[in-house]
Parts: structure tokens; sequence; C-alpha cells
């Protein structure tokens, strides 16, 4: 299960490479993947909704003290594990915030 985070949020954070569908598409064709979800609402919504055994974070989220609140309620509640991962240093989103302050 891959949540794929919606374009107007992802706006908000820098220019959007591929729009939802197109990554949806790109995840789907992993073989590990076995559901993409194209989020509409926030993660909170999203956890409560698809309810999956566990969420997964990249590392830099652990090093600034966990996912927000809000989703680690979620997580308790429901009794979803979060896991952190190491973060892919060469991911899109740490190229283009490097392009900026270039």
């Amino acid at each position: 299960l891959c949540n794929i985070t919606n374009d107007e949020w992802t706006s908000q954070k820098h220019r959007i490479l591929l729009p939802q569908p197109l990554r949806a598409r790109v995840i789907d064709a992993i073989r590990h993947v076995s559901y993409v979800h194209c989020a509409t609402g926030s993660t909170k919504s999203v956890l409560e909704q698809l309810r999956p055994h566990t969420y997964v974070k990249g590392a830099d989220w652990k090093n600034r003290g966990g996912i927000p609140a809000t989703e680690a309620e979620v997580c308790a509640r429901l009794q979803i594990q979060v896991k952190y991962v190491d973060t892919v240093l060469n991911s899109s989103s740490r190229l283009i915030e490097q392009l900026k302050s270039s």
C-alpha cells in the first residue's frame, strides 16, 4: 500500500515534477506495491480510512521529533506501527531544495 500525496499539498513544498496521477502510475509499476491510493485529504484521514499495518516515514521525520501529533494519535488508537527508514539522498524533493539554495 502506498499513499500518493495530492498536488495541492505537494505544490506548497515545491514545484510539481509529475502530477499525482502520473506519480501513482510510476509507483503502481513497482511490483512490491499492492495498492496505490491517491490522497484527497489529510494524512490523518488516510490513516483512518485505510488502516495500514505500518506507516513508513523517512528518517528525517524521526530527527524532527517524529510524525505530527494528530497522526501519532491515530496510529496509537488504531495500532498502526510507525517505522522510520533511511531517506534516499537523491530524492526529487532533496534535489529541488538544493537547486533552490544554489
